[in-house]
């Protein structure tokens, strides 16, 4: 898979995760299940920009691949 789709993946995926976010904000009756809803969702997006825009992976390789 091409940097390029995997950039347009990540984008999208962070996009619906976002809307994913508001509607456990603004239509969630239970508080638990809101907060859960929307610390699960913060967390994934957290680590697809982790992952993608930080290149936390490369932290793990040798250093020839840099």
């Amino acid at each position: 898979m091409s940097i390029f789709k995997v950039g347009w993946f990540v984008a999208v995926a962070l996009a619906v995760l976002t809307v994913v976010e508001y509607i456990f904000a603004a239509e969630m009756a239970d508080a638990t299940a809101r907060f859960l809803g929307l610390t699960l969702s913060a967390g994934t997006k957290a680590g697809l920009i982790m992952w993608f825009f930080m290149h936390l992976p490369r932290v793990w390789r040798g250093e020839e691949v840099h």
